[in-house]
């Protein structure tokens, strides 16, 4: 019985564990340093020095999700004050990663509406058929079973406006799709 009862007050901990560990890795991916005119991108400073600060205040946009990724719905966008990390709630709903971060930086101070942003993370089982099980995932947009070999998929977002912009998804061993992302 006491075997038992720790699993249960231990399982709580563990699933919080494996969700921030996700979060962590999801959102860690730095890109090449390709960026021309200092202004920097994929957290590299123009000089070439790895900085992991984006100035802006907290933000939070709520957007209308419709496109050939999933599902039409509703998603909210948020990034903390000078965090280049983004994390956004409903995401598996409607197709997407659940957390990526800013990339390239037009302005000095980033805003989740008129700059370029990435997503990433891990497809949905159900996209994925056909693909031999062989290690674990965890976290929100997880896959049930696993990978054979992981593949992130990778969703650039690129404001056309406003109000209005498209995220492109690539990777991920499914086919490439885009979603519009309308602001309400």
């Amino acid at each position: 019985m006491s075997r038992l009862r720790r699993a249960v007050f231990l399982a709580p901990r563990l699933a919080a564990l494996l969700a921030t560990s996700y979060l962590l890795v999801a959102t860690s991916y730095v890109p090449p340093d390709d960026c021309s005119g200092g202004a920097g991108c994929g957290g590299h400073g123009g000089s070439g020095g790895l900085t992991d600060v984006c100035h802006h205040l907290d933000e939070s946009v709520p957007f209308h999700v419709t496109g050939t990724c999933g599902p039409a719905g509703d998603i909210v966008v948020t990034s903390t004050a000078d965090e280049c990390i983004i994390v956004v709630q409903g995401a598996g709903a409607v197709g997407i990663p659940p957390a990526g971060r800013f990339e390239a930086r037009e302005h000095q101070v980033v805003d989740l509406i008129l700059d370029v942003w990435t997503l990433s993370g891990y497809p949905p089982e159900a996209a994925m058929s056909g693909v031999v099980p062989s290690q674990p995932d965890a976290g929100t947009f997880t896959v049930a079973g696993s990978h054979a070999t992981p593949t992130l998929r990778r969703c650039t977002n690129r404001p056309e406006d406003t109000i209005t912009s498209v995220l492109s998804c690539s990777g991920g061993g499914i086919a490439d799709c885009e979603a519009m992302l309308t602001r309400y």
